[in-house]
């Protein structure tokens, strides 16, 4: 009887050795909203930066994660073709991100240059080029002693314009397709914990993380809908204890504790970090801020030489069309007659006076069509203005229905 202490007292130490936790910061959807102005006090990326860099400095064991979507649609990051949100990224030493549908507007390239050239880890195990990744599928990250690895799996809302696929010849495939080829790889590194981040939805996520028993742990955000039926999920755990943890919606930033026991790991902390109650000071990203200064001095110059490009004319629906087609880099564009700022007789003097007539950072929708249903919606709605697209060609190639095609249209076009 006496001995019971003893022997149990072993197996309670060796399961608290066993026992490891890690804390991981993850940002979604953040858009590349910069400020215009000096003003960021109430600007979203700049007080998540400055939440990060002084959480960073007490806890410097923590790792930092992007869902996806922190390119697109804010003007600066369109303006600087993302190099601005690199910068961002770089400053808070991003462990790793997701290449997301957003993200993609601002072409596939430009997001490989700042992979290669600016040293920012941008995953994606399933965009290939031909049959290679066309960014790099997993990062490993070591970090308190602990070795993490992120894989990176884009929604199949992501979509390369047509003319950049073929011209780098890039697609996005299943992510199951892949991932049996990859696991294997990542098994060799040996990591003790292995996160797939996805835009996946949580329907299309729980039978991946199913049939797939090396990854511990899948993150949905982004592109990701959270809902089942009607119902919001912020959790989903498999028979054998692995997890699928959907990020809260309409947040930017979300704490999470994992902890290990045994051989799984569990959610032992869930916070959506409310900005507003903290304190925030601008001194944790000076630099960063001097850079975020030249790009709005240049943005502001750009603004000011468009205003000299032309003599004032009455905008039209189809410039209109065309000028947003070419603003989001889309193969194609319509829009409604009536859904343009026309009413007052719009003189354009300068490219933003285009911008706010038919658009601004939040109603503009990007979406994909194969060549045949797009014939099919065009032929059915005569009445809306198109532009890139006439009834056999496609930015001057021949409509192919094989093809899904990125497409703009305002809020109400879309719907």
């Amino acid at each position: 009887m006496r001995l019971a202490p003893f022997l149990l007292l072993p197996l309670f130490l060796l399961h608290a050795a066993d026992s490891k936790e890690i804390v991981i910061y993850v940002t979604a959807n953040l858009g590349g909203h910069f400020p215009l102005s000096s003003e960021w006090q109430d600007n979203t990326m700049l007080r998540v930066a400055a939440y990060l860099r002084a959480t960073k400095t007490k806890n410097p064991t923590s790792f930092h994660v992007d869902m996806g979507n922190a390119f697109f649609p804010g003007r600066l990051s369109r303006f600087s073709f993302g190099a601005i949100t690199a910068d961002y990224f770089q400053m808070l030493q991003l462990d790793a991100g997701l290449v997301a549908s957003g993200d993609l507007n601002i072409g596939a390239e430009s997001l490989d240059y700042i992979r290669r050239a600016r040293g920012v880890r941008l995953l994606s195990a399933n965009i290939m080029r031909d049959k290679d990744p066309f960014f790099e599928p997993y990062a490993i990250v070591r970090r308190g002693g602990i070795r993490v690895a992120f894989i990176g799996i884009t929604s199949h809302k992501g979509i390369v314009g047509f003319a950049e696929a073929r011209h780098l010849q890039i697609h996005i495939d299943p992510p199951s397709q892949h991932l049996a080829n990859l696991l294997p790889q990542i098994a060799i590194e040996k990591p003790e914990l292995t996160i797939m981040l996805s835009g996946l939805s949580l329907r299309e996520a729980i039978p991946l993380l199913a049939a797939q028993p090396q990854i511990d742990i899948l993150l949905c955000g982004g592109d990701s809908d959270s809902r089942i039926a009607k119902t919001e999920i912020r959790q989903v755990e498999l028979p054998d204890g692995r997890l699928v943890i959907a990020m809260p919606p309409n947040t930017p930033l979300t704490r999470l504790a994992l902890r290990r026991f045994g051989k799984r790991w569990q959610l032992s902390g869930y916070e959506a970090i409310d900005l507003s109650a903290h304190e925030l000071s601008a001194t944790a990203f000076a630099s960063f801020l001097r850079r975020l200064q030249l790009w709005q001095k240049w943005y502001a110059a750009s603004e000011d030489r468009d205003e000299l490009k032309f003599e004032p004319f009455q905008l039209t629906p189809q410039f209109a069309a065309g000028s947003l087609r070419a603003l989001l880099g889309c193969d194609v564009a319509y829009l409604e007659k009536d859904e343009i700022a026309l009413e007052s007789g719009l003189s354009v003097k300068k490219t933003q006076d285009i911008r706010d007539a038919v658009q601004n950072d939040y109603d503009i929708f990007t979406f994909r069509m194969t060549g045949n249903r797009l014939q099919q919606f065009r032929q059915a709605n005569r009445e809306l203005i198109f532009s890139g697209m006439d009834r056999d060609t496609i930015i001057g190639h021949p409509i192919r229905n094989d093809v899904s095609y990125r497409i703009c249209a305002t809020q109400r076009g879309y719907e």
